[in-house]
């Protein structure tokens, strides 16, 4: 401001002393516009400095006359943009139109500044201090809307999140990314799904965008969500469980694929919506599958929900350890539990039933044992599933030997495909070598080469001894060995047929016919039972 002031003296003196650099901008008619300018600024920054200086001044004074400013630099950008410079008492009228860009650009730049600095402040919700009665309760109604208003939003962002949670649990979806970093073009299902739903939400959108504590984003707060659903529904199945008279319950066991044992257990009772069947959680038995420990798993359960007495009903599958008459799971449970009878799980019975059935009939046991061997040999090597595929163009049905349905899907796309598995199969054979061991069979040759008593067998016995004593215990790779092992290396038996049929019919024996009993004879390594043959023949009688 005082070189504004004093530009004319300092002209003169920078004359004197040769500075041409300064000489020039004091002579430069828009670099003086500019500094008329900010003198103007100066001088309002000035005055507000003063007035907020003194004993009488305070947090709240100081404030109105710092929104008092912040309203005055709005009136200001838009009187610049109607090129009125009233406000500017120093700039020149000349100079208006060429500065009123670079005005405004920095009065711009200078409202961010203040509010970046001084944080805004609720003055209305300190009224009461300066005004008690009537401005206490309106600064008060204000403050509770606004915190409702902050509460409602909150929550709708929080009910998303839910519905993006339920949706990825529903569809068994993965949460978490690799790289869950901003940079990521993969950042997981979670945040992936929320960032899509925010480009068709404005609410959201906005929270995403200006969040600074909570996005709702984090691994933490997936974990809480995930965590947080599951407690209501258990809550919900517990007041259900409470208010009902009658409950029955179903568990099975499977393995994981971290080799942990896994025991699934489902309640089944009736409200007044109707029938409920509440999956309630999988309990970690691996450390002991007995039925003892599986009873107290189960009395645990019954404990935790208060329905000892409501059990009426228990369904397991059949084996020994869960339906065994004296000793099973449910012969336990029945002792504490008098009225809950045993239900043998009537899929498992059926296809028991179907199972059974067929195996009494050799053809059919013959038909879908082979089918089944099929399915193996297409799932465990790469080159077989790659030929499948490019041939008949669908993967044979897993097969599991308690699901019948499995067996019906074989029987249906071997129905609708069987010429294109006969080319496939045709190609197999006529390019064998490209077809390598299949995974199961890899593993019985490992655990064959890996065990000493094998060794020891296979150096006491022939060949082809040992792998029909290795049947039972490992099929596949020892039906492949036989499978090897049977053909004929050379034609020599039949060159042993021919050089006894040429001793037999000589030349003196020319007119002999009937020689293939003789020669069956003679090239058989089969002992002639002599009980059997003479038992059919009748003895002589005695004259």
């Amino acid at each position: 401001m005082r070189v504004f002031e004093l530009k004319e003296e300092l002209l003169e003196f920078y004359s004197t002393e040769g500075n041409i650099t300064f000489c020039e901008l004091l002579k430069n008619e828009k670099w003086c516009a500019m500094l008329a300018y900010l003198a103007d600024i100066f001088n309002y920054i000035n005055s507000i400095n003063t007035n907020m200086q003194g004993r009488e001044e305070n947090i709240l004074t100081s404030t109105d006359k710092l929104l008092a400013f912040q309203k005055k630099i709005a009136m200001w950008k838009r009187k610049v943009t109607e090129n009125n410079f009233e406000m500017f008492p120093l700039v020149p009228n000349n100079a208006t139109r060429t500065l009123a860009p670079v005005i405004s650009e920095h009065l711009i730049s200078l409202e961010d500044k203040i509010n970046k600095y001084f944080l805004e402040i609720e003055i209305m919700n300190y009224d009461w201090i300066r005004n008690r009665g009537v401005a206490c309760i309106e600064a008060y109604k204000i403050s509770i809307e606004k915190h409702n208003e902050t509460k409602k939003s909150n929550r709708y962002v929080v009910s998303r999140l839910i519905d993006a949670t339920c949706y990825l649990a529903k569809q068994e979806l993965p949460f978490r990314g690799h790289d869950e970093q901003i940079t990521s073009t993969n950042r997981g299902n979670y945040v992936e799904l929320i960032n899509l739903m925010g480009t068709l939400d404005l609410k959201l959108s906005g929270h995403l965008s200006t969040a600074t504590v909570f996005s709702g984003l984090s691994g933490d707060i997936q974990n809480d969500l995930i965590q947080s659903i599951s407690n209501v529904l258990m809550k919900r199945v517990t007041l259900e469980i409470k208010n009902v008279d009658f409950v029955s319950i179903i568990m099975d066991e499977t393995t994981d694929v971290v080799s942990k044992s896994q025991l699934s257990i489902i309640f089944r009772y009736i409200t007044h919506e109707g029938v409920q069947e509440r999956f309630l959680g999988f309990v970690d038995v691996s450390q002991d599958r007995s039925a003892k420990c599986l009873a107290e798993y189960t009395f645990n359960i019954l404990q935790g929900y208060n329905c000892e007495n409501k059990l009426i009903a228990q369904t397991y599958d059949g084996a020994a350890v869960m339906s065994g008459q004296h000793n099973g799971l449910q012969a336990l449970v029945r002792l504490k539990c008098k009225n809950a009878m045993f239900v043998h799980c009537y899929a498992h019975k059926l296809n028991l039933i179907l199972k059974q059935s067929v195996d009494h009939i050799k053809e059919c046991k013959v038909f879908f044992l082979t089918l089944s061997g099929l399915s193996s040999f297409f799932s465990k090597s790469t080159k077989r599933i790659y030929a499948l595929e490019q041939e008949v163009k669908k993967k044979f049905p897993s097969v599991a030997p308690t699901r019948w349905n499995y067996n019906s899907r074989l029987v249906e796309m071997m129905s609708e495909y069987k010429q294109e598995v006969l080319n496939l199969m045709g190609t197999i054979i006529e390019n064998g070598e490209n077809f390598n061991l299949t995974f199961q069979e890899e593993e019985e040759l490992i655990s064959i080469s890996a065990d000493r008593s094998l060794k020891i067998k296979f150096s006491e016995e022939s060949v082809e001894e040992f792998w029909i004593s290795m049947k039972e215990q490992f099929s596949k790779i020892s039906e492949t060995a036989l499978i090897i092992l049977l053909q004929f290396s050379t034609s020599y038996l039949c060159e042993l047929g021919f050089s006894t049929l040429t001793n037999i019919k000589t030349k003196k024996r020319e007119k002999l016919l009937g020689v293939e009993e003789e020669i069956r004879v003679a090239l058989s390594s089969i002992r002639p039972r002599i009980s059997l043959i003479t038992k059919n023949k009748q003895s002589q009688i005695s004259h």
